[in-house]
């Protein structure tokens, strides 16, 4: 919330429960929302437990406005890692994968449909980072891995059973890398792995990493080849 309104991001209102002292970083907020004018209310604190469906806030509740997906010709703009998310369901993975995102300078590209969104969730889980981080939707995620290719991306999908391994020089000895993850449950789709340009395993001593952990070990291989 604080990240949010310091990079002065449009906000709808702020609701503070009533009788709260606020600590430093609540004054904060209150002061950047000020800033912006944002409408300031208060409300009973179980008011405030039914808005958030929750009762581990900090009696502070921001009403953002939709989140703003970044276009894919930006991030194509850029020599940038690109993470593909082929149908992420969970927003806590997502939250995950663009903290992870932002701190090995990626974008990300995710379908707009059967996909967790840049939610609430996501938000928290993302430690703010989704504003630190370009995300594009897209409508057909084969086609747009077409797209990538012809920008000069080398696609590689991420395949635990593949025999390739993800710091393999046919994966790293490329300047422009796209990673494609695939559904938590499923994995990546048939058309979604035939697309990529090769499928790569991340070798590890227990069965399988979760997609979120198998994105930032990616991110990291990648960043050192890189030099980032």
């Amino acid at each position: 919330m604080l990240e949010y309104l310091a990079e002065k991001n449009p906000a709808q209102k702020l609701i503070l429960s009533s009788g709260l002292t606020p600590d430093s970083k609540i004054q904060e907020i209150l002061r950047l929302a000020n800033e912006e004018n944002v409408p300031l209310f208060q409300l009973p604190r179980q008011q405030i437990d039914d808005i958030c469906n929750s009762r581990s806030h900090q009696g502070v509740v921001l009403y953002s406005e939709e989140y703003r997906y970044s276009d894919l010709a930006t991030i194509l703009g850029s020599a940038a890692p690109i993470i593909v998310l082929d149908h992420i369901t969970d927003p806590q993975n997502l939250g995950a994968i663009i903290r992870s995102a932002a701190a090995f300078n990626a974008n990300i590209v995710l379908p707009n449909a059967r996909s967790a969104s840049v939610n609430a969730t996501v938000w928290k889980t993302s430690a703010g980072n989704a504003l630190k981080t370009k995300i594009a939707q897209v409508a057909n995620l084969n086609n747009t891995v077409e797209t990538l290719q012809k920008a000069g991306y080398f696609v590689v999908g991420l395949d635990g059973e593949a025999e390739i391994k993800i710091d393999d020089p046919i994966v790293l000895d490329n300047p422009r890398i796209a990673i494609v993850a695939g559904n938590e449950g499923t994995g990546l789709s048939a058309l979604t792995a035939k697309k990529c340009d090769v499928l790569a395993k991340i070798p590890t001593a227990v069965e399988s990493l979760n997609v979120a952990q198998a994105v930032t070990v990616t991110l990291y291989q990648i960043s050192a080849i890189l030099g980032q």
